[in-house]
């Protein structure tokens, strides 16, 4: 019965993360879109046409490293399973995720010039804030383990 819940929590961090690595794609596109269209397309119908083609390029070459994403992570998350961290595995995981979703937000936000509405002004700090306190918890987890001979 331990073995079936270790693997519970191993896929369950797996989901989480692969979904949360779905959403870096799209809002990294949607940051990369809005500063490719303040920054390179201005006023030219060229250069708009150029911006949709790497739109879509976009999705091709975001999908092929959505899909060795989800194994790498799939390995590394069963790999700490024997090791007993793979909670700390899926901090490290996710906080780097959050990490870039805030950096995405910002960018979106500074290209677009919008004024934070009320719904980014929650959701980005705490994408930032839950980012930081993940690695950090990983990374003093690990030196933990290292520590106590693990």
């Amino acid at each position: 019965m331990k073995r079936i819940a270790d693997q519970m929590m191993v896929f369950l961090a797996w989901a989480v993360t692969t979904t949360l690595g779905f959403w870096v794609m799209v809002v990294v596109r949607q940051a990369f879109m809005s500063s490719l269209a303040i920054l390179y397309v201005e006023d030219s119908i060229r250069r708009g046409w150029t911006a949709r083609f790497w739109g879509q390029a976009y999705y091709v070459v975001a999908g092929l490293v959505y899909l060795i994403f989800i194994f790498v992570v799939d390995g590394y998350l069963k790999d700490g399973q024997p090791k007993r961290d793979v909670f700390r595995r899926f901090c490290t995981v996710a906080g780097l995720e959050l990490l870039i979703l805030f950096v995405a937000d910002i960018v979106t936000s500074l290209m677009q010039g919008v004024v934070l509405g009320q719904l980014s002004r929650i959701i980005m700090p705490v994408e930032g804030i839950l980012g930081v306190a993940m690695l950090v918890y990983a990374r003093l987890r690990k030196g933990v383990d290292r520590w106590i001979g693990e």
